[in-house]
C-alpha cells in the first residue's frame, strides 16, 4: 500500500493501523505533534514528510526496522532521536533544508546507508564515526558551515559523489586519497589554500571543482587523474 497526503493538519489515526503500509508521503502539512504512533507502521519501506514543520521526531521511529528511505526535507529539525539507530536497513536519508548545527552522530551507526543529503543546514563539524559508513556512495554537504573534515573521512571507501561547495573548509584531510571510488568532488566556494597530494590516488575522479578558493597551485599528483 502507498498513501499520499497533502496539505493536512493532522494525520488520520486510521493510518497507524494499516498493517501493510509500505510507502507514506506527506507534503506541505502542519502535523507537529500527532504522529508518535508512526512506529506502529513497521512494514514501512519509504517515509517522506516534506515541509511539515517538524521540530522533532518521535522515539517510535526507531521501530521502523524495514525502512529503506527516509526523507525529511524542509522542516525545522535540529537533531535526531537516539532511537534512529534502530533503522538498520536504511539506505537513503534526506535531511536538506533543516536547522542542524551538527551532523547527527547517530547517522554513523546506520551501516547500510548509500546516500545522505543534508545540504542547506548550519552544520559546522562532522563526527569521527562518519567514516564507518562503508557503503555510502552519495554525500551532499553543501551550503553548510563546515570548517574541516575528520581524518576518518577516508573510511568512506565506496563514496562516488561528494558535494562540499559553499562551506568554510580551509583544508582537506590527507585521508581523502583513500576515496579511490570517488567520481565527483565539488569543493567550490570554500577557503582552501592547498589540495593534498594524496588526491592523485582518487583515480576514478571524472569531475572536480575547486573554483572560488584561495589556491595558488595544484598538486603534481593531478597528472595521475586520467579520468578527468
Amino acid at each position: 500500500i502507498s498513501l499520499y497526503l497533502w496539505n493536512i493538519k493532522s494525520i488520520p489515526e486510521q493510518i497507524f493501523t494499516l498493517a501493510n503500509l509500505k510507502r507514506l508521503y506527506i507534503s506541505t502539512a502542519k502535523i507537529a505533534d500527532n504522529y508518535e504512533e508512526i512506529g506502529n507502521c513497521n512494514k514501512l519501506e519509504e517515509l517522506n514528510m516534506y515541509d511539515c514543520a517538524l521540530e522533532n521526531l518521535p522515539a517510535s521511529i526507531g521501530n521502523l526496522k524495514n525502512l529503506k528511505k527516509l526523507e525529511l526535507r524542509r522542516n525545522k529539525l535540529k537533531s535526531l532521536p537516539i532511537e534512529i539507530r534502530g533503522l538498520k536497513n536504511l539506505e537513503i536519508l534526506e535531511l536538506q533544508d533543516n536547522l542542524f548545527e551538527s551532523f547527527p552522530q547517530e547517522i554513523g551507526q546506520l551501516e547500510q546507508l548509500k546516500s545522505i543529503k543534508i545540504d542547506n543546514n548550519k552544520i559546522k563539524q562532522l563526527p569521527e564515526n562518519i567514516g564507518d559508513l562503508k557503503k555510502l556512495e552519495i554525500l551532499d554537504l553543501y551550503l553548510n558551515e563546515i570548517e574541516e573534515l575528520p581524518e576518518s573521512f577516508g573510511g568512506l571507501l565506496n563514496l562516488k559523489h561528494l558535494k562540499l561547495w559553499k562551506n568554510k573548509l580551509s583544508r582537506l584531510p590527507n585521508s581523502i586519497g583513500k576515496l579511490i571510488m570517488l567520481e565527483e568532488l565539488d569543493c567550490h566556494n570554500n577557503l582552501l589554500s592547498e589540495i593534498p597530494e594524496e588526491i592523485g590516488n582518487c583515480i576514478n575522479l571524472q569531475r572536480i571543482d575547486f573554483e572560488q578558493n584561495n589556491l595558488t597551485n595544484i598538486p603534481l599528483s593531478f597528472s595521475k587523474l586520467d579520468a578527468l
